[in-house]
């Protein structure tokens, strides 16, 4: 009897409708392990594939450059603000010039060293300063000349290869050569005072000048152009002791 017993429990426990569930699957990454590579993986050459690294730019050497240089510039004080000074006064604007020499790199940068000579000559007429009656004028005329020499920097910003605009400063010193000679009007003059006459010698008398040396300052700003590698124009305009536009042509040394 205890025979078959046992022999019907084995039967009955491994029937299919009656197996047990099978455990489930547990999802424990806390307690999961690492795969190790296989023996040898990291010697054999073939399994190990280094990263490229970006090859670097070449660098792009300074087109560095020296210059003898000619300029021409038209120089101005604007009538708007000699009539913040003067009630009458004639027209202020003369052509001066100059040479130079100029090094640097033209992509970036460009040292100048000019020597200029440029007219303080206004037109010869009358004078007149705020709050003087029309006999108060005084009749100008000058000969006077700025001869000067200064230093200036040019930061370059390049548009092509052999175009670009450029901006800078510098300072120097001028000396100024010739008379400034001053002449009372008759006191006869009335309105307009730029036509009053004047006596022609008795009361001439030239300008009594504080200094003949002064200090020049140099604000500048244009274009630069590059012909056959050899020569350089600059169109530039800005303000030199007096307002000016111009043009410098520069040959390679």
């Amino acid at each position: 009897m205890t025979r078959f017993l046992a022999a019907l429990l084995v039967v009955s426990t491994s029937a299919p409708g009656w197996a047990a569930e099978p455990a489930p699957i547990l999802d424990d990454r806390a307690g999961a392990t690492r795969l190790e590579p296989l023996l040898g993986g990291f010697d054999d050459p073939a399994a190990v594939v280094k990263k490229q690294e970006p090859e670097p730019e070449p660098e792009v050497p300074d087109r560095e450059w020296s210059l003898i240089t000619a300029h021409t510039r038209w120089v101005t004080v604007p009538g708007a603000i000699l009539d913040l000074l003067f009630s009458d006064h004639t027209d202020f604007s003369n052509v001066s010039a100059g040479l130079g020499y100029e090094f640097g790199a033209r992509d970036r940068y460009t040292w100048s060293f000019e020597l200029g000579w440029t007219p303080i000559v206004p037109a010869a007429g009358n004078w007149r300063t705020d709050g003087d009656p029309p006999a108060g004028s005084t009749y100008v005329e000058s000969g006077m000349h700025m001869i000067s020499f200064d230093v200036s920097y040019l930061r370059q910003i390049p548009f092509t290869r052999d175009f670009r605009f450029f901006l800078g400063g510098g300072l120097g010193v001028g000396l100024l050569v010739g008379d400034l000679v001053f002449a009372e009007v008759l006191p006869t003059c009335e309105e307009p005072v730029s036509s009053c006459a004047h006596w022609r010698s008795a009361t001439d008398e030239a300008a009594d000048l504080p200094t003949r040396v002064l200090p020049v300052v140099n604000l500048t700003l244009g274009f630069e152009l590059d012909i056959a590698d050899s020569v350089m124009v600059r169109l530039e305009g800005g303000f030199r002791n007096l307002f000016f536009a111009g043009v410098t042509i520069g040959t390679r040394m």
